[in-house]
């Protein structure tokens, strides 16, 4: 997998999709790895002509006092039944953006099951239509 640097900072990334077509950046909480978004979620976003790229959050440090700087058109989504992380996680995360819309997904937890693709994927492509790019393949 191709990594990126920034400064001594090394981050792994992975690429879905046709370069060519609009990008979306999935970006998982609490520094996690990016194989929390599964290949088959990327493949959704593919398959509504979109690029998908994930990285490892891991490798990043604290965000929070650089989350005010985030300009792209943002959806923060927080599963409802999380058992791990409350709520209010994922609410905090989203007064930190500026303009964040915050979706907490009935059903989810601290994962993305399969069932919920198409619910997460829409609230995704909703963000990107804010950042004037039109749904494709909805």
């Amino acid at each position: 997998m191709p990594f990126a640097n920034n400064g001594e900072v090394r981050i792994c990334w992975e690429s879905f999709g046709d370069p060519t077509d609009p990008a979306i950046l999935l970006i998982n909480g609490l520094g996690s790895q990016m194989t929390r978004w599964p290949e088959a979620f990327c493949e959704v976003l593919t398959g509504r002509g979109y690029r998908a790229l994930r990285f490892d959050n891991r490798d990043t440090g604290d965000r929070s006092p650089r989350l005010a700087r985030i300009t792209a058109p943002t959806v923060v989504l927080h599963g409802a039944d999380d058992p791990l992380l409350p709520a209010e996680g994922g609410r905090d995360t989203a007064a930190k953006i500026p303009g964040a819309e915050l979706r907490i997904v009935e059903g989810m937890g601290h994962d993305l099951p399969p069932a919920l693709f198409g619910i997460v994927a829409d609230a995704i492509l909703a963000a990107a239509t804010r950042a004037g790019r039109p749904l494709q393949g909805a």
